[in-house]
């Protein structure tokens, strides 16, 4: 099954929830936003949201830093190295 993940094309080993897919993800899932054919996708419902071909995912996790400071930036994931 084809799927868009952060701009590139993949292809999935298997159908997944957006829940399954986080849980493969290389980051602590509480850090993780998902947005699907421009949407974002609640927490909530990733384990009912099943990825459809052709879909268009977003993922980014957030990281803090800074000296004290509270701000966030995002991370986006290379998709096909991570299913490689």
């Amino acid at each position: 099954m084809k799927v868009i993940i952060n701009g590139e094309q993949i292809e999935l080993p298997r159908p997944m929830t957006i829940a399954e897919y986080v849980a493969e993800l290389p980051a602590d899932a509480r850090h993780v936003a998902v947005a699907r054919n421009g949407e974002v996708v609640p927490r909530h419902l990733w384990a009912q949201v099943t990825l459809q071909e052709g879909d268009v995912l977003e993922v980014v996790r957030m990281v803090g830093g800074g000296a004290g400071m509270p701000h966030c930036t995002s991370t986006r994931w290379g998709a096909t190295s991570f299913w490689r």
